[in-house]
């Protein structure tokens, strides 16, 4: 399936923000060899640095979402604070994640009404977390890795970028307002109203 594709992949030990001022030393342009398991450098590491050591993990995650949908030719990774922070207090079961956030914010079901898969803490760089990965992306967008960070799938960079922006946002307001006696909140007929009201096919099993 990957066969032939060009991919823009970050560079193993660099740093995302160094991109705008240096992008061909922090980004490189690969091509999927036709033995399916290697890759050609066309373009980038001009410092002799290769891919990030979590390309195959990548690789595995665009196959499974190119095959639910094949505008998906974008996969983010990235370590977002507060949706860190919530992962050492919040139970890290995909239901009951999603429905924090859903319940947080009023634009998630709207954003990510699939919701979001939740893995177990796995050692980062490993096939076995890449295959992990990949299963979860045939039925979410978004799949946080537990006590370490979240990937995001999209149409473009934009779109990526706006469901982790969108996941981090809900978390940020539930980690300021843990702590603290829960007055109001979006009830579930409420998420329904939002749903029904924006035509999304939410998951209806991650309501209470």
């Amino acid at each position: 399936m990957l066969i032939g594709k060009i991919f823009i992949v970050t560079g193993t030990g660099k740093y995302f923000k160094n991109v705008e001022f240096d992008p061909e030393n922090n980004l490189g342009i690969i091509k999927i060899a036709k033995d399916g398991t290697t890759a050609e450098l066309l373009w980038g590491y001009s410092d002799g640095g290769k891919f990030t050591s979590e390309l195959p993990a990548h690789l595995m995650s665009h196959m499974a979402r190119l095959k639910v949908n094949p505008e998906n030719r974008v996969i983010l990774h990235c370590h977002p604070t507060y949706t860190l922070a919530m992962n050492y207090v919040h139970e890290l079961d995909e239901k009951k994640f999603t429905h924090t956030l859903w319940e947080t914010c009023t634009e998630c079901m709207v954003v990510f009404p699939d919701g979001v898969g939740v893995l177990p803490w796995m050692l980062c760089g490993t096939n076995e977390i890449g295959e992990a990965t990949a299963k979860k992306m045939e039925e979410f967008r978004l799949v946080v890795w537990g006590l370490h960070g979240l990937y995001g799938a999209g149409k473009d960079i934009d779109e990526a970028f706006g469901l982790v922006e969108t996941v981090e946002k809900a978390a940020q307001l539930y980690m300021i307002s843990a702590h603290l006696p829960r007055i109001n909140t979006i009830t579930d007929d409420q998420l329904r109203e939002i749903a029904e009201g924006f035509g999304v096919n939410y998951k209806k099993d991650f309501l209470n």
